[in-house]
């Protein structure tokens, strides 16, 4: 029997919650998926519909699809639907729900991945427009951690101070306290890893305004070529995300930076094809950033229209957000 054969009883909700998106490079690996499979299932006009190809390919596909479709969930953060088809139950082996796990980017990292370079169309909700295959009308991503806690941890993290130094600041932390700062901290960014996996060769021209001084010190000692402190602004700007290009302290760095996200009060435009194109971007407030290098010169009247109009792919800022900064 094949083994995709016992994810039927599952159909429904696979179809439901799957995000083929961010599943289809990971089943390329290996061709498990070819070329001209993913891009059939692609042309599929919804989110249902592309889950359901998804499956009835995979269900031709040999003895170890199961296997694979379970591991690129699991890299994926689509654990829960890799439980239901491997012990038929959404929380692992045991039938206990496990302690709560931080989703903090979750949704804008599911926005980033469905951003794909097809014809204009805009889709709208009651504050929130975007031209993709659907519409992000997520709130922004907020932390478990106090603003007031972040600069002790950012310090550590972006490897600026020892430890044994930051906590011997002013109203630091103690010890304790700092390792379950760190520990959600961890949680948080460890999501981000996947965003740059979903921007491979795309781009991120960010841009956070922290109203805490000690975070520009922090940036101004990294000396990083992609960010920068421009007036009373951090700007991280990469053209080209290649992910093996990376060391992990730019990698700490980048997320540190995108963690910031987190308290608001923030620009930015995301490409997600390494080739610009319509509906391959993503724009917050970005009207001041249609200049940015990611914005290649044959999208950047379109997107600088968008940005005017406030149509397709500018999302409007949340009203009455007092910046916690």
């Amino acid at each position: 029997m094949n083994s995709m054969q016992s994810t039927l009883q599952y159909r429904v909700k696979l179809i439901r919650e799957m995000d083929a998106a961010s599943l289809l490079p990971e089943l390329r690996v290996g061709e498990l998926i070819t070329e001209n499979m993913q891009e059939l299932i692609e042309w599929e006009k919804t989110t249902h519909s592309r889950n359901g190809k998804l499956l009835d390919t995979l269900s031709k596909r040999g003895p170890t699809a199961k296997a694979r479709l379970i591991a690129a969930m699991r890299n994926t953060m689509q654990d829960h639907l890799a439980n239901l088809i491997e012990y038929g139950n959404e929380y692992g082996g045991s039938v206990a729900a496990p302690a709560p796990v931080s989703s903090v980017f979750r949704g804008f990292i599911t926005t980033v991945s469905r951003l794909k370079p097809i014809e204009k169309q805009s889709e709208r909700c009651e504050r929130s427009f975007i031209t993709s295959v659907a519409t992000y009308s997520n709130a922004f991503p907020k932390s478990e951690l106090s603003v007031r806690e972040i600069p002790f941890v950012m310090a550590i993290k972006l490897g600026s101070y020892a430890e044994a130094d930051v906590l011997s600041w002013p109203n630091a932390p103690g010890k304790a306290e700092y390792d379950r700062q760190a520990a959600i901290y961890e949680r948080e960014t460890a999501e981000l890893m996947e965003l740059l996996r979903v921007l491979e060769d795309g781009g991120i021209h960010l841009v956070v305004k922290p109203r805490d001084e000690r975070i520009y010190k922090l940036v101004e000692t990294l000396r990083k070529p992609f960010i920068g402190v421009y007036g009373p602004a951090i700007h991280l700007m990469l053209s080209l995300v290649q992910i093996k290009h990376l060391s992990q302290t730019d990698i700490n760095a980048i997320t540190c930076l995108v963690h910031l996200m987190c308290f608001d009060n923030v620009n930015f435009v995301i490409r997600k094809t390494a080739v610009p194109k319509p509906n391959s971007y993503l724009l917050y407030n970005a009207g001041a950033l249609i200049n940015s290098t990611i914005v290649m010169d044959r999208d950047r009247q379109w997107l600088r229209d968008a940005a005017t109009t406030d149509e397709s792919v500018v999302i409007v800022g949340q009203t009455g957000t007092v910046c916690p900064w």
